[in-house]
C-alpha cells in the first residue's frame, strides 16, 4: 500500500526506485556483457546492493540542482564528455522546437506572416508616397560606390 501523505516524498520515492533499477541494470549490462537479459531486481536486492542509496543521492541532488537552476548530474557528465557546446546546442534546439510546435490558444489569433519584408516595406512606402527602404538602401550603396 503506497504512502500518499505529503507533497514531496510521494512523488520523489518512485523516481528513486526507478533510478535504482536503472543503476542496477546498467551495472548488470556492464558486467555481463552479451549475456545480459534485462532482468529487473526486487526492492530488497536494490537496497542490499546499495543501489537504492546511490539512487536516492542522485535524485535528491538533481532536484536540488533543478531548484537552484544548476545543471543536473547527467548534464554535467555530458559537458565533461562533449563540452559546453553540447548543452547549448540541445537547449537551443529544444527551445526552437517548442516555439514551432506551440499551438495558439483558442482565444489567441494565429500569427501567420505570409508577406515578405519587401512586400511590407513597399506597402508602407506606397501609403506614405515614399520609396521603400530596400530601394533607398540600394540607391545609397550605388552612390557610395561612385
Amino acid at each position: 500500500m503506497p504512502r500518499l501523505k505529503g507533497k514531496f516524498w510521494p512523488y520523489v520515492r518512485p523516481q528513486i526506485w526507478e533510478k535504482a533499477q536503472q543503476l542496477y541494470q546498467e551495472e548488470q549490462a556492464r558486467t555481463m556483457g552479451s549475456d545480459f537479459k534485462g532482468i529487473t531486481a526486487t526492492k530488497r536486492e536494490l537496497r542490499e546492493g546499495s543501489y537504492f542509496h546511490r539512487a536516492k543521492i542522485i535524485v535528491l541532488s538533481n532536484l536540488y540542482r533543478q531548484k537552484k537552476g544548476l545543471p543536473t548530474i547527467e548534464e554535467e557528465e555530458l559537458t565533461g564528455q562533449y563540452g559546453e557546446k553540447c548543452l547549448r546546442y540541445s537547449e537551443d534546439h529544444s527551445s526552437r522546437k517548442s516555439e514551432k510546435d506551440r499551438k495558439p490558444k483558442p482565444d489567441e489569433p494565429a500569427s501567420v506572416n505570409t508577406k515578405s519584408v519587401a512586400d511590407t516595406e513597399s506597402a508602407a512606402a506606397d501609403s506614405e508616397g515614399q520609396k521603400p527602404i530596400s530601394l533607398l538602401n540600394a540607391d545609397l550603396s550605388r552612390s557610395l560606390e561612385k
